[in-house]
Parts: C-alpha cells; sequence; structure tokens
C-alpha cells in the first residue's frame, strides 16, 4: 500500500518551478501521484516503499530549491 510523503519546498515562485519539481520528484523509484503546491510551498506524492530523505534533498536541490524537510 501506497504511503503519502509531504516535502517542504522553498523558492518556487511559478508554474514553471512547480514543473521542475514535479519532474524531479518523478524520477524517484517508486514514486506516483505527485502534485506541487505553490503556495503551501509543498509537494505531496504517494510511495510504494521507504523514501530516503536525503535523496529527496538531492533532487529538489538539484532542480534549483532549497529543501525544507519531508513527512
Amino acid at each position: 500500500m501506497a504511503k503519502k510523503h509531504t516535502v517542504s519546498i522553498q523558492g518556487m515562485h511559478c508554474q514553471h518551478c512547480m514543473m521542475k519539481v514535479n519532474q524531479s520528484l518523478a524520477t524517484l523509484p517508486g514514486v506516483s501521484n505527485i502534485k506541487v503546491d505553490l503556495m503551501e510551498e509543498n509537494a505531496t506524492f504517494d510511495a510504494e516503499q521507504n523514501v530516503d530523505a536525503s535523496l529527496v534533498e538531492q533532487k529538489i536541490n538539484a532542480a534549483g530549491f532549497t529543501f525544507l524537510g519531508l513527512k
């Protein structure tokens, strides 16, 4: 059963930013159903397995944003 995760992200300003975050998270294994929220400064996604927070942080930072935490 998939578990819902929320990642807090700083630095998104527009639709293009949201698309970059979505594309970055989509490269993580087992991740699906990604929803990026510009106003809440976060993204939610489902994952079939445990998600490595350091890997999520690498993906967010590489996309040009600041990773603030994973719940």
